[in-house]
């Protein structure tokens, strides 16, 4: 990324003691030109001559500590001598360093003052590369059509210097960026690109690169339209491409085509029959094993799911279903299964279970499909939209509004009506086209009463026109009634926060604490509520059914039967017991039956009462954990399985947990708002959710800092948790709520 040219010292030679060899076998010879160049700077040189010699040092370091130094005394001297290329070359290493520490933010400046000088000197070469060091930091910060702005900076600069390896290298940026948001056509026309160039140098690493990258797209392109020539068009790339990798390539990539290879095979096994299925099968199995032994060699343990369930499908397409059922039995056993790969599970479970004649099964996964196909819905079709138009930011603005319209009812109705009113107008506009048609066959019979039919036809004009502007009348209504709702909305979210626990009642309640609250639809489902009675502190955190207004419904509810409880219960001390009353409260609050139909609002909730007295805590859980750091170690208290509300297991009372503390411990309660987010971290990363593993390593990480610093730790890392690849961020699924509190 910095690495561009070698500038010469002239005084090298001069300076070096006599007897020592010359400037350029030291520099042939690589360490040893270094420590030659760092011996002159104990000689006595001038300040010009010290610059050059420090402009070598630092471009020739690798060591990120290392070049920071000599840059900054680089940067320092060349202002003093007023050396301008000095000072831009200065600042780029500058960058360079802050980019491989992780401190993009940093980078991003020192790359500004780089372009900046390079600019103003001319130096078409070096501004480029200032312009890909920005891109690139701008990319991980998340500003990605800044990013791509650079990046289309660097290529034109590229491109006029005939820099092919470079222009290949961000055609290839360009098609990933493509390929992840399925622009299929797009994606191909970059790579194509990339491979026209790479070909033309002799790269052959890069080459093997371009064509796995030209399958992957076309594997992707038949998941998403059962495109079979794409399907054909990826086997053979990726078979061209392990080719490739084999001579030239990495380890890393081998395996990935590998495993894209045993998933092809198995893809055209299953769209044909007889000894064609058989041939399928006999390679997707080879790959199999091939990719088995590669990820033992690596000591890789993190895609043995893949190998399960191809093993799975592999007995099911052998009619092996009894072996399936069972070896699929096995992977529903493993804890965190990522949706993918359980949704992958819930297939196979239904056409293994209905095969076997276990209806009743079969329909279990079948319902656990749905389940996560609703879960996923919002991924899914974000994924789907960006397909209709290069116009990736257009599409997403779109694309919200329609989810935001799915969610509300009164949009549904706006639908309804729109298409009422269509009808309507079609039909006048076709019985005025026939009455038009039947006065001109009777036109020469009748022309004594022409007149009064174009009388009759002006008057249904007339008629259209009233109706045009009823449905003109009609829309604005319908955008008033709109805008009233979001007020209404709105300031009912005034009123949900004056109902919640104040801040200034937990801090002194709990002295500093954390309180991490973000609404999905501005009311949120999810509260927090706080209290103490003598030595009894009490905290719970809780999550109702739905959100937007439903849940915030719900919440009120919940807060105002907690506020009976505990102020007119105050002898109750038992965890539990609250639970239990509130259960009872609920299911007779809302009229719940255990036989009805409807559906049964509940509440997902964590308790604890802190004897202050005693160093202990009462903990109770209807769904939801509590998590406890303590000296830097993280324990998690599991909820009961079941709600606050009407349940089938609604009859069985909630269990009291007991747990000793020591001061200075800090416990966690959360929603599962923040577990279940969609999201991905890093270049290529696969979409998932950000799972309670992740959830607990980051509260683990920053229990000991200040709890403002710990709510902006969490704010940065959800975001850059939800940003995609176009620098938008992905659609929060479910209001998130993290309160934290040091006993």
């Amino acid at each position: 990324m910095r690495k561009i040219k070698l500038v010469y010292v002239p005084l090298l030679c001069a300076m070096l003691w006599a007897g020592r060899v010359s400037a350029q076998a030291d520099i042939e010879a690589g360490r040893p030109v270094l420590d030659s160049l760092e011996a002159l700077l104990g000689t006595n040189l001038t300040k010009s001559q010290r610059l050059d010699v420090l402009e070598q040092i630092s471009f020739l370091h690798y060591n990120v500590d290392s070049t920071e130094m000599y840059a900054r005394q680089e940067l320092a001297l060349a202002r003093e001598l007023r050396r301008g290329l000095q000072i831009a070359n200065a600042n780029r290493y500058l960058g360079w360093c802050c980019y491989h520490r992780d401190e993009y933010e940093q980078a991003c400046e020192y790359y500004r003052e780089s372009i900046s000088g390079y600019d103003s000197l001319g130096m078409s070469s070096d501004l480029a590369a200032g312009y890909y060091g920005l891109a690139s930091s701008l990319g991980v910060l998340g500003d990605d059509l800044l990013a791509d702005d650079y990046y289309s900076r660097a290529l034109s600069i590229y491109i006029t210097l005939g820099d092919t390896a470079a222009v290949a290298e961000i055609y290839r940026k360009k098609g990933l960026t493509s390929s992840d948001f399925h622009l299929h056509e797009t994606a191909d026309d970059y790579f194509n690109r990339a491979l026209g160039l790479d070909s033309e140098i002799g790269d052959s690493a890069a080459i093997g690169e371009d064509i796995y990258m030209l399958g992957v797209n076309e594997f992707s392109k038949y998941k998403d339209f059962t495109d079979l020539e794409a399907l054909d068009s990826a086997r053979s790339r990726m078979l061209r491409a392990l080719d490739i990798e084999n001579r030239f390539g990495s380890i890393e990539r081998r395996t990935a085509i590998v495993q894209d290879l045993m998933e092809v095979f198995m893809e055209i096994a299953k769209r044909n029959t007889d000894d064609k299925r058989a041939e399928a099968l006999a390679t997707s199995r080879m790959y199999y094993d091939k990719l088995s032994e590669m990820l033992r060699a690596q000591s890789v343990s993190d895609e043995g799911y893949y190998l399960d369930l191809w093993n799975a499908n592999y007995l099911m397409i052998n009619g092996r279903y009894r072996e399936a059922l069972a070896a699929l039995k096995e992977i529903e056993k493993i804890p965190n299964l990522l949706w993918e790969k359980e949704m992958r599970m819930c297939d196979l479970m239904i056409v293994c279970n209905r095969e076997l004649g276990d209806y009743k099964n079969a329909l279990k996964y079948t319902n656990l499909r749905s389940l996560l196909d609703k879960e996923t819905y919002k991924r899914d079709f974000a994924v789907k939209s960006t397909q209709t138009s290069a116009n990736l930011e257009f599409e997403r603005k779109m694309h919200q509004r329609e989810l935001a319209a799915q969610h509300q009812k009164y949009m549904m109705q706006v639908v309804l009506v729109s298409l009422l009113l269509m009808s309507v107008i079609m039909a006048v506009v076709l019985r005025s086209y026939l009455r038009k048609r039947r006065l001109s066959r009777v036109l020469a019979a009748q022309k004594d009463q022409v007149m009064l039919k174009n009388n009759e036809l002006n008057l249904r004009n007339e008629e259209i026109l009233a109706q045009r502007d009823e449905i003109e009348k009609q829309r604005n209504s319908i955008r008033r009634t709109n805008q009233a709702i979001t007020a209404s909305i709105t300031y009912a979210k005034h009123i949900q926060d004056a109902a919640v626990t104040s801040r200034e009642v937990m801090n002194s309640v709990f002295g500093d604490c954390l309180v991490y609250w973000k609404p999905m639809n501005i009311v949120s489902g999810d509260f927090y509520w706080a209290t103490q009675r003598g030595p009894y502190k009490i905290l719970v955190v809780a999550d109702c059914t739905g959100h937007g207004v439903p849940g915030a419904f719900m919440s009120m509810f919940g807060i105002s039967t907690l506020n009976s409880l505990i102020g007119f219960e105050a002898q109750i001390t038992n965890a539990a017991q609250i639970l239990d009353l509130m259960r009872e409260k609920i299911i007779s609050g809302l009229h719940q039956s255990a036989y009805g139909d409807e559906a049964l609002e509940s509440i997902d909730m964590s308790l604890c009462i802190i004897n202050t007295e005693k160093t202990r805590i009462h903990y109770a859980g209807a769904n939801r954990p509590i998590a406890i750091v303590r000296k830097g170690e993280l324990t998690a208290y599991k909820p009961d399985r079941m709600p606050v509300g009407q349940h089938v297991l609604c009859n069985r009372p909630f269990t009291n947990n007991i747990i000793d503390y020591e001061p200075g411990d800090v416990i966690y309660m959360y929603t599962d708002g923040m577990t279940d987010q969609f999201g991905c971290e890093g270049a290529g990363c696969e979409i998932g959710k950000f799972s309670t593993r992740r959830l607990h390593s980051l509260l683990t990480d920053i229990a000991d800092r200040p709890f403002a610093m710990q709510t902006a730790i969490i704010d940065n890392r959800m975001t850059k948790w939800r940003t995609q690849p176009d620098g938008t961020l992905a659609e929060q699924i479910d209001d998130q709520l993290i309160v934290g509190v040091k006993v």
